[in-house]
């Protein structure tokens, strides 16, 4: 398996399995989304940014049907770790619907921690979730003198 950024000629792939049914191009365009290859077909994508109050997130990640129970989701997930960990990062963020078992499970069994959950944004509540990328020991913390 291969894990690379997406490129434009990645697209018509993408668009042919992406559930969540959007025009990537635009990440793609901004260096937002990396693509797994298996047999020279994409095999999944992962979107990622730091547009969550500024820190790591990752967003979207789609398999595709051919491709599923492969660790696809596991290798994409580790590279885009793997970059803002290089990059300084200390912690990544992500989210699911409270719903989707085969993401709940994804995160408990990969080392991620629930941080919250935003409700009304859509039909299901949304939780997110926290995984350190560096090692420690210490407790995560919530500030709330930050919001105040």
């Amino acid at each position: 398996m291969i894990i690379r950024k997406a490129t434009l000629e990645d697209f018509p792939q993408i668009d042919a399995f992406d559930v969540f049914a959007l025009d990537r191009k635009a990440e793609i365009n901004r260096g937002e989304i990396l693509v797994a290859i298996i047999d020279d077909k994409i095999a999944g994508y992962i979107t990622h940014n730091k547009n969550f109050y500024g820190g790591a997130f990752v967003q979207f990640v789609c398999v595709n049907d051919c491709f599923k129970k492969m660790g696809v989701a596991k290798a994409l997930f580790a590279e885009v770790e793997k970059l803002y960990k290089e990059a300084g990062n200390k912690i990544i963020f992500s989210s699911t619907e409270d719903d989707n078992e085969i993401m709940l499970g994804f995160f408990e069994r990969n080392n991620w921690k629930r941080s919250g959950i935003i409700y009304n944004i859509q039909k299901q509540a949304e939780i997110v979730f926290i995984k350190r990328l560096i090692d420690s020991d210490e407790e995560f913390q919530y500030y709330p003198q930050l919001y105040k």
